[in-house]
């Protein structure tokens, strides 16, 4: 009887020792909490946020958005030739609008007072790489076509562009930046940055890209020249006739305008030629049309 009690309670002793061992190896439960109070506390300790700073002056009132926008196209042509600058006036993009909110109305008409003097109220700015800094563009362009009308109106689906010829010597070079600037009245808007393009890679849009800056410049001496190379070296082509008859017509020769204009409808594609991507010659038909009307002035 002895032997049994005492194996009973020497089971007892080791199961108990063996629960004292788990509880060792466990971590306590008290030390998570104390860490957790620990970066309570540290949390606690931290400064303050300081408020947001104010991008402009209490009570100033916050700077309105322009009413229309100004954008820049570059129009190249050949290395020795012009190219053209067109500077568009057009209204001023809407502001985004969540997808709950209900449809944009288009807003009414926007009235300016022309300058008398556009070239006052245009500047322009250059940023040749590797420059960090634009600077104003004075010399090596001109303006040729300006809108006449003494009220501006600036509407959804219209604009208003100014023409400018840059000459060949005075052209930045490609990559540079340019950036134009008008001043009507009171307003102030500047354009985005536009990135000056190389010539175009196909060497007869550049070639007519230069004649219609040449011709806008009123250099019709270069522009008659480089149509005459041009049919010398493709005589069987339209586009040098084309070219040929643009600047006979601003030199006001009607019969030597009119004569070009057929040679260049004679040698233009024919729908066989071209297949499904041909394309009528309107222009030329127009052309044709409006000069055979007038009287020959040569």
């Amino acid at each position: 009887m002895a032997t049994k009690l005492a194996g009973r309670l020497l089971v007892r002793v080791l199961a108990l020792a063996a629960v004292c061992c788990v509880l060792t190896a466990c971590p306590r439960r008290p030390a998570k909490q104390e860490s957790a109070r620990a970066g309570v506390a540290a949390t606690q300790a931290r400064p303050p946020a300081q408020p947001r700073q104010m991008t402009h002056a209490v009570g100033a009132p916050l700077k309105p958005e322009p009413p229309f926008r100004v954008a820049l196209e570059w129009l190249a042509g050949p290395r020795d030739m012009p190219a053209m600058l067109y500077v568009r006036l057009l209204p001023a993009l809407p502001p985004p609008r969540h997808r709950l909110s209900p449809p944009a109305t288009n807003p009414p008409p926007l009235n300016l007072a022309a300058p008398a003097d556009w070239s006052a109220a245009l500047e322009l700015q250059r940023q040749d790489p590797p420059a960090t800094a634009a600077q104003p563009w004075t010399s090596g362009w001109k303006i040729t076509a300006a809108p006449k009308a003494a009220q501006l109106q600036i509407q959804p689906g219209s604009f208003h562009q100014l023409s400018c010829v840059v000459e060949a010597a005075g052209a930045p070079p490609p990559g540079a930046l340019v950036m134009a600037t008008v001043k009507l009245g009171d307003l102030t808007v500047q354009s985005a940055p536009l990135t000056v393009p190389p010539p175009p890679g196909d060497a007869r849009e550049a070639t007519l890209a230069g004649v219609a800056a040449a011709l806008a410049a009123g250099d019709t001496a270069s522009a008659l020249a480089v149509a005459d190379r041009w049919i010398a070296a493709e005589p069987a082509r339209h586009e040098g006739y084309w070219c040929r008859g643009l600047t006979l017509e601003d030199k006001g020769d009607t019969a030597g305008a009119l004569g070009a204009y057929r040679n260049a409808l004679e040698r233009y594609p024919k729908p066989a030629d071209s297949g499904s991507g041909w394309e009528p010659p309107t222009r030329l038909w127009r052309k044709l049309e409006a000069l055979e009307k007038q009287p020959s002035k040569h």
